[in-house]
């Protein structure tokens, strides 16, 4: 991996051009803003900078309503309009945009009776509270030096129904991004959990040994499971040609980001190829745009099995990744192709062969004669107007001879995914989408007869139930036109999936050696010990003010079958500055 470390770091420090801002994470807050106003923005890299191109097609929504209102009101300009007229437009304007907020101050403050104006200066002085996102921050004169600091909070406490347990999260901690020059912007947060999980997930640890989207894990004296949670990235953009006719369009384009963070492959909830499921990882990325055709390659260190070498530390194994879409733009649809191979080597090290960013895996595998895991993925999305249909078909080491002769038998691994977005125009709604996702996985996909099967730190890293499955999902997020400050989401899953029984291996986990499954010939869909299981979660959140949230959680999950429980949670949450998401650990 030291050579994938050398070769990300040298490509940040020869860039000479401005960096990129920072990143909309998958599942997101932002992200179901963004979608509600306008489905087809969602990209299958699952890569939406912050930045200007972006936000052109958000702001376009509103910039016939924003011209009759300035026709009305003289002199009103576009911030103080975002701002009186559409809230959630202007949270959007100012995260998207961090060049557009360098100049406003934070008006709940600076309306604040209580606070003298002279305190007030004294406090923008120091570099506090400039404007409703920075907290703390420092500008060059010419803006494009800057660094901003942020206190994260990410708290809720959610209450049993008819019992007495409840499930606590308590995180607290900071985050830190900026700009250096026109090379370098970062990007880092670092929070201290403590955490009673709701059944699903703590079942989950009991299970694997593992906590969804995390690495190591105590259990303090209370009982809680006490945890530290840490990302961070430097981002560049290192070439780039814009049309000479439409300074919009992109002729070609190059990103490069380097660091220690999670990925998502695909426009789901779910992915089949890459999710937001597993801990963070390290990982060099490079996106490429060439016209029509775009391209990335992604490099990760993985945790391989939880055994350790000489030194005490956790063996490791590699994921090494690359996809190319090509987009027709003009009848909406893009057509991808993915192919990954994870493998490691008894010294622990990253083999060479695979940092070719344009080889193809498949090959290099066979020509080493290795025990690798290859998968190969299609994928697609379909954008008309209102509409955003995709899908994903992954196959884990193809082999036709398998499928033309007995298609249940264990070799043959696959999972697809279809699902499609909606944001209909609904009286005294202003803005909403509707998100319908089928799932399915055969017995064994992901599955290896070494470590290198699809996993890290013992987590999925794909979908989090793995294999023999199969699920749907309906999806919400409405924003009431009368009380824009507010919206309702809810995200309702229900499944169905063979477990082994007892040690024989009826192909429901990944870790387990597909080799020794209990029929070769014979794995039929949903074999073993059928388990169904329906999870919904409702979130009314409040925006407080740009940064600040309140909101109102319901769960409700259920097993049955295989397992039999049921829960229901009804409690309260904050959220202060925190911009990921959670949604991604519902099993």
């Amino acid at each position: 991996m030291k050579i994938i470390l050398g070769f990300g770091l040298c490509i940040l420090l020869t860039s000479n051009t401005l960096a990129q801002n920072r990143l909309i994470k998958p599942l997101s807050h932002i992200e179901d803003r963004m979608i509600a106003l306008d489905p087809t923005l969602i990209e299958s890299f699952r890569y939406n900078n912050q930045n200007l191109e972006l936000m052109s097609g958000l702001l376009n929504k509103e910039e016939q309503l924003y011209s009759d209102i300035s026709v009305k009101n003289r002199g009103i300009d576009q911030q103080s309009f975002f701002r009186k007229y559409s809230p959630e437009y202007f949270i959007q304007y100012i995260k998207i945009e961090p060049l557009f907020i360098q100049n406003i101050k934070s008006e709940p403050l600076s309306k604040n009776p209580s606070i003298k104006k002279n305190n007030l200066q004294k406090i923008h002085d120091l570099g506090f509270l400039n404007n409703p996102f920075r907290f703390y921050s420092w500008e060059s004169e010419d803006k494009q030096d800057y660094i901003v600091v942020n206190p994260l909070f990410d708290m809720s406490f959610t209450p049993q129904f008819d019992r007495f347990s409840s499930s606590l999260l308590n995180g607290k901690g900071i985050e830190v991004y900026g700009q250096i020059g026109p090379k370098i912007a970062f990007h880092t947060i670092a929070s201290d959990y403590q955490l009673n999980p709701m059944n699903s997930i703590g079942m989950y640890r009991k299970q694997n040994r593992a906590l969804p989207g995390n690495g190591f894990v105590n259990t303090n004296f209370l009982g809680y499971l006490d945890y530290f949670y840490a990302t961070g990235y430097v981002n560049t953009l290192i070439a780039e040609k814009k049309s000479k006719v439409n300074p919009k369009n992109t002729i070609y384009s190059i990103h490069a980001t380097f660091g220690h963070d999670k990925q998502f492959i695909g426009s789901g909830f779910r992915s089949m190829i890459l999710s937001n499921f597993a801990p963070p990882s390290l990982f060099l990325q490079l996106n490429y745009r060439l016209g029509p055709f775009k391209y990335q390659n992604l490099f990760k260190e993985l945790v391989r099995d939880l055994t350790k070498d000489t030194f005490k530390t956790y063996n490791k194994k590699y994921l090494a990744m690359h996809r190319g879409a090509l987009e027709f733009k003009s009848i909406g649809l893009e057509l991808g192709v993915s192919e990954s191979v994870i493998h490691y080597r008894p010294d622990n090290s990253f083999d060479l062969n695979y940092l070719n960013p344009i080889i193809f895996y498949r090959g290099i595998e066979r020509e080493l004669g290795s025990s690798d895991n290859a998968l190969i993925a299609l994928d697609f999305s379909f954008k008309r107007k209102r509409w955003n249909t995709y899908g994903q078909l992954l196959m884990d080491e193809f082999n036709t001879n398998y499928l033309l002769t007995n298609r249940k038998h264990s070799y043959n691994k696959f999972a697809y995914q279809l699902g499609a977005y909606w944001s209909p125009q609904i009286k005294y709604i202003k803005q909403s989408y509707f998100q319908m996702e089928w799932n399915s996985v055969r017995p064994f996909t992901y599955s290896h007869y070494s470590s290198s099967n699809y996993a890290h730190y013992g987590q999925a890293l794909a979908h989090p139930l793995e294999s023999n499955f199969r699920e749907f999902v309906f999806r919400t997020f409405i924003i009431p036109d009368k009380f824009r400050k507010w919206s309702i989401k809810n995200t309702f899953i229900v499944y169905n999936k063979g477990l082994n029984i007892g040690k024989d291996n009826y192909g429901s986990d990944l870790r387990l050696n597909y080799q020794k499954a209990i029929d070769l010939k014979n794995a039929p869909m949903l074999q073993g010990n059928l388990l169904n299981g329906i999870n919904n979660q409702l979130v009314l959140k409040y925006l407080a003010s740009e940064s600040f949230h309140i909101e109102g959680l319901f769960n409700y999950e259920r097993l049955h079958g295989a397992l039999n429980s049921s829960f229901r949670y009804l409690g309260i949450g904050i959220r202060w500055n925190f911009l990921d998401s959670k949604d991604g650990y519902m099993l």
